[in-house]
């Protein structure tokens, strides 16, 4: 048997985590199952909210199901015309690797007809792999914000899907670095979570205060009475 082939993509937001689950929701069929393995606040549920969207439902549903064990989410989002595949999503955090899947329901939940997410698969055993297990996705802590990413495709997914997914995630954080905002002092590439923005650090912040206190700004017009107003 063909060994699975792997990706390995690096995100630095919450945001562009969503945004290689959306991409890989594109390349799955129904009745596909993704396994999504990683440490706990590694972003797994997060990236369930990433299959989501990419599959047209609303990515508002996905919450961790860690007590009820099971969720189904079939709600198309907004402005979605066309009729989702319905995605189950299962934690089975607290499951024992004696516990019999079938018992969870999963045989039931349609997932034929649908696609299903397992975070925390290993719980099952290597004896209870799911039917249609053709992704696994790990997530692994690299720093504040930063994830590892390694997707991993089975053999029965052709090498032009897998290559299609690379090609349009390095597209997507091309994309990202173009739209990145920047210092409005120094230039700066800003943090996604620095709380001085739209300045890199409070030193930025002082800078750009004292030219308006030396009078370097210059404007195009005068000021107006309502530009107060408008910028309340």
């Amino acid at each position: 048997m063909s060994a699975r082939r792997t990706i390995e993509i690096t995100t630095r937001s919450e945001e562009q985590t969503i945004e290689v689950a959306r991409l890989l929701a594109h390349h799955l069929r129904a009745g596909d199952a993704v396994a999504l393995s990683g440490e706990l606040g590694a972003g797994k549920t997060t990236f369930v909210r990433g299959l989501a969207e990419g599959l047209g439902l609303d990515p508002r549903q996905v919450s961790s199901p860690t007590f009820v064990l099971l969720h189904e989410y079939r709600k198309a989002a907004a402005g979605t015309d066309a009729s989702p595949l319905p995605l189950v999503h299962v934690d089975a955090y607290r499951v024992s690797p004696d516990d019999d899947p079938t018992l969870l329901g999963l045989d039931a939940a349609g997932t034929s007809q649908g696609i299903l997410a397992i975070e925390w698969p290993e719980r099952f055993g290597d004896e209870s792999t799911p039917a249609g297990l053709r992704w696994t996705v790990l997530l692994e802590h690299e720093g504040l914000n930063v994830r590892r990413l390694l997707i991993s495709a089975a053999p029965s997914v052709e090498q032009r899907v897998l290559e299609q997914l690379s090609r349009e995630v390095a597209a997507a954080a091309d994309d990202a670095q173009s739209r990145t905002l920047r210092c409005r002092t120094c230039g700066n590439t800003l943090a996604p979570d620095v709380k001085t923005a739209p300045f890199c650090s409070a030193h930025c912040r002082m800078a750009d205060l004292g030219r308006w206190f030396s009078e370097s700004y210059r404007i195009s017009r005068d000021i107006r009475p309502t530009d107060s107003e408008q910028d309340a």
